[in-house]
């Protein structure tokens, strides 16, 4: 069965001096590696801070996230959030509405970190 990656942060767990960004760009990067052998993501949704992992600003993340997008999965940014935190200049992916996702989120198997 396909999944979704849902994040919903920009790092995981709690942030101690940085852990928490390179856990999840960690986790990202792994995911690549594995993704290119198993290939069980359809789909990445980015809700909450999560859509900043689509900026420059973590740009290890971002990195991830393109090479995993060029492997044909899709990134998807919540609409509401992008728009919360005024991002512009946004370098992987999709900004989508609830409408979309909501769907998505009840019909397949979701990880969530």
């Amino acid at each position: 069965m396909a999944k979704i990656l849902l994040l919903k942060n920009d790092r995981l767990g709690e942030d101690e001096n940085g852990l928490g960004n390179k856990l999840l760009n960690g986790a990202l990067s792994i995911a690549y590696d594995e993704e290119k052998k198993i290939k069980s993501l359809e789909t990445i949704v980015l809700i909450n801070r999560g859509v900043l992992l689509a900026t420059r600003e973590n740009e290890m993340a971002l990195e991830a996230l393109k090479n995993l997008s060029n492997l044909g999965i899709e990134v998807l940014m919540c609409a509401t959030c992008v728009e919360h935190f005024n991002l512009k200049d946004l370098e992987v992916g999709e900004v989508v509405s609830a409408k979309i996702i909501m769907p998505l989120i009840l019909q397949k198997e979701v990880v969530s970190l």
